[in-house]
């Protein structure tokens, strides 16, 4: 299994790099909240630029007010006069792959074909381009969709084997003090925190994970919030009485992964190749409807988790940690900015929840073999 693994990582990887790199390749639309950023980091919209479509180079030596987003300032400092966009997603890419090969390498079932179809469905769902379109855009969101991935990756990994390794716990304080540069984010830091934390129990008090822990609490309560907002998606005044409306109108649009992406055409001799698309059509059948049901599922996963802690805390910690933050990034775009561009706005909470879905699915088919081998053993029969 460990070859089949090694190969779907491969795959993986080379899809992502062919997509990001490779012409023509693909990214996401300015949706009118790149303007600030532009004007506070220096760049500009080339002459001939389109609006409304993929653009993807841009002037370097525009208006600079000094609010600084640190990603396209490291880019920046590679560029000449001409910023190129990929330099972006250099800098996201090898942190979401990362992240992608180890929750695909936390993922273990005793029967191999059940492993096999969800380390499949994991790839799957992570390289869809309604995620990795970010990292050739200037959203923000790229960056907490690269440190979220990561660090569920971690600590994923490091669950699924009953142990903490130091390499693990370095890039799970490094993707948590960046998530926790959103505000909101802080809420997963924590979480982090926390499951560091049970790592130093486990056995008997270890400090590394302790220090991790403490590491991860202050630094994301020195920097939480500090990285600008750029978003400029209009505002919506929400009131007590449509409090409850919007946030079931908001669970209605969840299920759509935003595709503001338009494919590279500058050469024709190469073509338009297929985008790796096929969980953004499926996700919208995937039955959370509403508000109610949404509420329910969380519910469902927090109460099946919290009986399961001690049983199979591998999957149980990180099931919790992917419910809460799923429900507090749901709650919190809507309630400070409202139903504008939701779809779009709602991506860290469609990948949290997503992440939930493996988790999900690799937990129901574990749970079916387990009981499926209680009986074989009960009864001496196949059930």
């Amino acid at each position: 299994m460990k070859n089949q693994k090694l190969i779907i990582m491969i795959i993986a990887s080379l899809l992502i790099i062919f997509t990001l790199f490779v012409p023509p390749f693909f990214g996401k639309s300015d949706d009118g909240s790149f303007y600030n950023l532009f004007t506070s980091n220096g760049i500009y919209n080339l002459e001939g630029s389109k609006e409304g479509v993929f653009n993807t180079q841009f002037g370097v030596g525009g208006e600079d007010s000094g609010e600084h987003f640190f990603p396209v300032s490291i880019a920046k400092f590679f560029s000449g006069e001409i910023f190129d966009i990929r330099l972006l997603a250099l800098l996201y890419a090898p942190m979401y792959i990362t992240g992608l090969c180890l929750i695909i390498a936390s993922i273990k079932s005793d029967n191999k074909y059940i492993h096999l179809v969800i380390s499949v469905l994991a790839a799957i769902i992570l390289c869809d381009i309604g995620y990795i379109g970010y990292f050739n855009s200037f959203y923000t969101d790229a960056l907490y969709i690269s440190a979220f991935t990561l660090m569920a990756g971690s600590l994923m990994f490091m669950l699924s084997n009953g142990k903490y390794n130091i390499p693990c716990l370095v890039l799970t304080v490094i993707s948590a003090v960046l998530l926790s540069l959103s505000g909101i984010g802080i809420v997963a830091a924590v979480l982090a925190a926390a499951i560091a934390i049970r790592f130093c129990f486990a056995e008997k008090f270890k400090a590394i994970p302790a220090a991790a822990a403490v590491i991860i609490l202050i630094l994301s309560v020195l920097l939480c919030g500090t990285a600008p907002n750029y978003k400029n998606d209009g505002t919506e005044i929400i009131t007590e009485e449509t409090t409850l409306k919007t946030l079931d109108a908001a669970a209605k649009n969840a299920p759509f992964l935003s595709q503001d992406y338009i494919p590279n055409k500058a050469d024709a001799d190469y073509g338009i190749k297929q985008v790796p698309g096929l969980w953004s059509y499926f996700r919208r059948f995937i039955p959370i409807s509403s508000l109610l049901v949404m509420a329910a599922f969380f519910v469902a996963v927090l109460v099946i988790a919290a009986k399961s802690l001690k049983r199979e805390p591998s999957l149980a910690d990180v099931a919790i940690l992917l419910a809460v933050s799923s429900a507090v990034f749901f709650a919190s775009t809507v309630l400070t900015g409202g139903l504008a561009s939701i779809s779009r706005r709602l991506v860290m909470h469609q990948l949290s929840l997503d992440i939930t879905v493996i988790i999900s699915v690799l937990w129901i088919c574990n749970t079916l073999l387990a009981r499926r081998k209680n009986l074989q053993q009960k009864y001496g029969v196949n059930q």
